[in-house]
């Protein structure tokens, strides 16, 4: 259970992606924002006023960019809010889910029955039994005692 709920986690953490991850962030650059810090984008230079050019982890130049408006930077703000909250009520319903499933367990564990072997039993000595018998003619007759 506790895998299952940590692999859920992550897989909604990569989803929702930009906090922190390997995706392009806003990066101040002469006074101007630029989508930057993405696998296309690792290192980059100013090329006018407005714009940059992106290499990647070789230094191949991989495309040009343009610098973002207020408002492109502030929606990308909002976004990573966004995401940052839906990953935190996501972890809170997590917790509550592992405490009610541990809760359950503990129960179910106080109500099952124990298993307790049987008493043991030893066997009994046999007893010591005489046998008498008689001979008549062509019988035998024998009976324990």
């Amino acid at each position: 259970m506790r895998v299952s709920v940590l692999a859920g986690l992550v897989v909604v953490t990569a989803a929702l992606g930009g906090c922190g991850g390997g995706g392009p962030r806003p990066t101040l650059l002469n006074g101007q924002y630029y989508m930057a810090g993405d696998a296309r984008c690792v290192y980059y230079r100013h090329v006018s006023p407005i714009s940059i050019i992106c290499s990647d982890k070789n230094r191949t130049e991989t495309e040009g960019r343009y610098s973002l408006t207020p408002t492109e930077v502030q929606q990308w703000n909002v976004g990573q809010a966004e995401a940052r909250a839906a990953i935190s009520e996501f972890a809170d319903e997590l917790a509550a889910t592992n405490a009610r499933t541990q809760a359950a367990n503990e129960a179910r564990a106080l109500q099952a029955p124990v298993d307790t072997p049987p008493p043991a039993t030893f066997p009994t000595p046999p007893k010591a039994v005489q046998t008498m018998c008689l001979v008549n003619g062509r019988y035998i007759y024998c009976r324990d005692r």
